[in-house]
Protein backbone atom coordinates (compact mmCIF):
# COMPACT_ATOMS: atom_id res chain seq x y z
CA UNK A 1 0.00 0.00 0.00
CA UNK A 2 1.29 3.35 -1.09
CA UNK A 3 0.56 6.38 1.65
CA UNK A 4 2.74 8.72 -0.19
CA UNK A 5 0.73 11.60 -1.54
CA UNK A 6 0.32 12.24 -5.64
CA UNK A 7 1.40 15.47 -7.41
CA UNK A 8 -1.27 17.81 -7.63
CA UNK A 9 -1.78 17.21 -11.24
CA UNK A 10 -1.52 13.71 -11.95
CA UNK A 11 -5.22 13.52 -12.66
CA UNK A 12 -4.72 16.41 -14.98
CA UNK A 13 -1.67 14.32 -17.05
CA UNK A 14 -4.09 11.32 -16.95
CA UNK A 15 -7.22 13.21 -18.76
CA UNK A 16 -5.08 14.69 -21.04
CA UNK A 17 -2.95 11.85 -22.60
CA UNK A 18 -5.36 10.39 -24.83
CA UNK A 19 -5.75 13.81 -26.47
CA UNK A 20 -2.01 14.33 -26.34
CA UNK A 21 -1.79 10.87 -27.95
CA UNK A 22 -4.69 11.73 -30.95
CA UNK A 23 -3.38 15.43 -31.76
CA UNK A 24 0.49 13.29 -32.13
CA UNK A 25 -1.23 11.17 -34.82
CA UNK A 26 -2.69 14.09 -36.68
CA UNK A 27 0.38 16.14 -36.34
CA UNK A 28 2.28 12.81 -37.86
CA UNK A 29 -0.33 12.67 -40.41
CA UNK A 30 -0.25 16.58 -41.56
CA UNK A 31 3.47 16.35 -41.18
CA UNK A 32 3.21 13.30 -44.13
CA UNK A 33 0.65 14.96 -45.85
CA UNK A 34 2.91 17.93 -46.14
CA UNK A 35 6.27 16.07 -47.53
CA UNK A 36 3.59 14.32 -50.23
CA UNK A 37 2.49 17.62 -51.45
CA UNK A 38 5.85 19.00 -52.19
CA UNK A 39 6.70 15.96 -53.81
CA UNK A 40 4.15 16.14 -56.21
CA UNK A 41 4.41 19.97 -57.08
CA UNK A 42 8.28 19.81 -57.03
CA UNK A 43 11.15 18.27 -59.15
CA UNK A 44 12.95 17.62 -55.65
CA UNK A 45 15.14 15.06 -55.16
CA UNK A 46 13.76 12.23 -52.87
CA UNK A 47 16.12 11.79 -51.11
CA UNK A 48 16.28 15.72 -49.82
CA UNK A 49 12.89 15.68 -49.21
CA UNK A 50 12.62 13.20 -46.80
CA UNK A 51 16.06 14.21 -44.94
CA UNK A 52 13.60 17.50 -44.20
CA UNK A 53 11.04 16.02 -43.26
CA UNK A 54 13.21 14.11 -40.38
CA UNK A 55 14.81 16.93 -39.62
CA UNK A 56 11.47 18.83 -38.87
CA UNK A 57 10.26 15.43 -36.87
CA UNK A 58 13.50 15.64 -34.48
CA UNK A 59 13.54 19.73 -33.88
CA UNK A 60 9.86 18.51 -32.58
CA UNK A 61 10.86 16.28 -30.76
CA UNK A 62 13.66 18.75 -29.03
CA UNK A 63 11.02 20.93 -28.69
CA UNK A 64 8.87 18.23 -26.40
CA UNK A 65 11.41 17.48 -24.29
Amino acid sequence: MNLAPRKPDWDLKRDIAKKLEKLERRTQRAIAELIRDRLQNSDQDLALVVNAGEAIARTEEDEDD
